[in-house]
């Protein structure tokens, strides 16, 4: 893809839907015959390719052409998905219909490869042919591409009913958002999509997510993937603006609208990068968006700005209070409990869990201290605490969010654990500060 400044398609020539339907146990009726009959109307135009269930790839049609396959048991190539898997990515699937499939008689495989300039609408006729199928089967549908798994019903309210009339997708009902940590140790994520190669898209990435900024980044992939399923010319990779206000989906544009904070543009201004892929990316061209437009020295600091400015200004974390006899009493508290964990503090709450301490830094001038809240991405070798600043400084000049700063362990003033299931832990001092300041003097 080119970088120059004229206009960039970028669709790619491989696009592929697939789906794996797994029986609880017998089909309600025969499959393959089934799929004679539906074929030709729901897909006109695509050659029915009765296939092996690994055909070689010389032995290919040309697109449009839709591969169908079955897989008796016990299933080697097609295995059923493993309980804790359908627990996880499962939807709208019972106990009864998780266990039943465990023992499923054959698996069916239908795999469309339609030609690039009609890909969305493959996939709609595709999503269609699959509820069809599910229903009448009776089966659990497994994507094969965002490796999730559905009842029929909720198939077809994510898949089928997920369209405009006149043919545009709610693309967030297509995608799979993971994001998950390159380092074990750090807090910092990468997040990325599953599901754009069934638009003939490549699938996007943003390198490093601070754990506090997941939400909204995946808000902004949300963003981005609908905007190139709506138009995938752009006018150049360099410099893209994304706005909300501008899609063309209803239920999609009043989605994200409704994640925006006080303040919020709705719109960001992003480079995309042609990037390859990584052990455990999609099977598809990746981009990766860049925040190079931001204000900031550092990546991150670019990045932040341009989230915030998209999300809405986060309010401050400074309040000017008087620390009393209370106050400093749970600030030593949360320090020796601190303090007590050590580096290995992870190990005490759920993977997944994000963590912010506050800790002293020096004003410009050193006439002073402002404590401010970091996200925690280590404690070094030398007892400090590492991570990125949370808000911007009052009273200082030389950081602002998105820093890599640091101070002594033990100087902390207090912590906060935010975890996966969103509940909080710790800010004690913030609670009481928070009282004092709704007094009246």
């Amino acid at each position: 893809m080119s970088t120059h400044s004229e206009a960039v398609d970028l669709r790619h020539r491989a696009p592929q839907c697939g789906v794996v339907l797994y029986f609880t146990p017998e089909p309600l009726t025969a499959p393959g015959p089934l799929m004679e009959s539906l074929a030709p109307t729901s897909l006109p135009g695509a050659y029915l390719w009765r296939s092996s269930v690994q055909p070689p790839k010389d032995n290919w049609p040309e697109p449009p052409f839709l591969a169908y396959a079955e897989e008796s048991a016990p299933l080697k190539v097609l295995p059923v998905p493993d309980e804790g898997h359908l627990t996880k990515h499962g939807h709208g699937l019972t106990a009864e219909s998780r266990a039943a499939i465990q023992h499923t008689s054959r698996a069916c495989r239908l795999v469309l490869f339609p030609e690039a300039d009609s890909a969305r609408e493959g996939s709609r006729q595709f999503s269609q042919l699959v509820h069809a199928m599910s229903e009448r089967t009776g089966a659990v549908i497994f994507d094969s591409i965002t490796y999730e798994c559905f009842s029929p019903e909720t198939w077809k309210t994510r898949r089928v009913d997920a369209w405009t009339e006149d043919g545009v997708p709610d693309v967030s009902r297509f995608l799979f958002i993971d994001t998950y940590l390159p380092q074990p140790r750090s807090s910092i994520g990468r997040a990325l999509t599953f599901g754009m190669r069934r638009f003939a898209l490549p699938d996007l990435s943003v390198s490093a997510v601070p754990q506090r900024h997941d939400s909204t980044v995946k808000l902004v992939l949300q963003l981005v993937a609908q905007s190139l399923v709506e138009r995938p010319e752009i006018p150049s990779l360099e410099e893209v603006t994304f706005s909300i206000a501008e899609l063309r989906s209803p239920s999609a544009r009043q989605a994200l609208q409704m994640q925006l904070g006080s303040g919020g543009t709705g719109s960001i201004r992003l480079r995309l990068l042609d990037v390859q892929t990584q052990t455990g990316d999609p099977n598809n061209a990746m981009i990766e968006l860049d925040f190079a437009w931001g204000a900031g020295r550092t990546d991150i600091e670019r990045q932040e700005d341009l989230l915030v400015r998209f999300m809405g200004t986060s309010a401050s974390s400074y309040i000017d209070v008087e620390p009393t006899p209370e106050i400093e009493a749970a600030s030593r508290k949360a320090r020796e409990q601190w303090l007590k964990w050590g580096p290995g503090f992870r190990k005490y709450f759920p993977a997944g869990s994000s963590f912010l301490a506050k800790g002293p830094f020096q004003h410009d001038d050193n006439s002073d201290v402002e404590w401010m809240w970091i996200e925690v991405n280590q404690w070094n070798d030398a007892s400090e605490l590492e991570g990125i600043l949370a808000n911007d400084p009052v009273h200082i000049r030389r950081f602002r969010a998105g820093a890599q700063v640091g101070f002594p362990a033990n100087q902390i003033y207090d912590y906060q654990v935010l975890k996966p299931d969103g509940t909080r832990e710790g800010n004690e001092t913030g609670r009481l500060m928070e009282q004092q300041q709704k007094q009246p003097r």
